[in-house]
């Protein structure tokens, strides 16, 4: 089965995460085939589910120790990614020209229900719009020259870390499988 881990905080390249050790560190941990795309994070590779749990807990542990702070990544099948209707979540957007809808992945579903839905954060820069499962669904556009992420509040809320991808990236990895 075809997984896609998105892993927090990383971009390919700096402390000492370069393409091949990241590659090479999912391989010796008995993932099939992976494959790096883009330069924030994110995993391509083929691997039982039955075996996904041990393979996330070593491959976090190695480039932790690489980077030496945590690392954390989010794993979803491309079935469970294909599955997002996109056009239909984004479609009900707060800000429907936002030139950045965006994905956060946790681990476990979050509990948002301190929000009204949708939450508007930092003056207005983001907002979270859609829970389904383990993803929560935002958009971004600019006030006064700049944007935002929800990733810092949504953790906050929540409890939990969690990591954001731009649908871009999704779509892209979508469109390589």
């Amino acid at each position: 089965m075809r997984h896609v881990a998105f892993i927090r905080a990383v971009m390919i390249g700096r402390e000492s995460l370069h393409r091949e050790i990241v590659l090479d560190l999912f391989a010796a941990a008995g993932a099939g085939d992976p494959k790096s795309h883009l330069a924030t994070g994110n995993v391509s590779f083929d691997l039982d589910l039955a075996a996904l749990p041990d393979l996330v807990e070593e491959v976090d542990d190695r480039m932790t120790q690489v980077v030496g702070r945590r690392i954390d990544s989010y794993v979803r099948t491309l079935d469970e990614l294909r599955a997002i209707d996109a056009d239909i979540i984004f479609g009900q957007s707060p800000f429907p020209d936002s030139p950045c809808p965006q994905v956060t992945f946790f681990h476990e579903p979050p509990d948002l229900s301190q929000w009204i839905l949708p939450h508007l954060g930092r003056g207005g820069r983001f907002a979270v719009f859609h829970v389904e499962g383990r993803e929560v669904y935002s958009v971004t556009r600019e006030v006064d020259g700049e944007s935002a992420a929800p990733g810092g509040q949504l953790e906050k809320v929540t409890g939990q870390r969690a990591t954001t991808r731009a649908w871009s990236t999704i779509d892209h990895i979508l469109s390589k499988h």
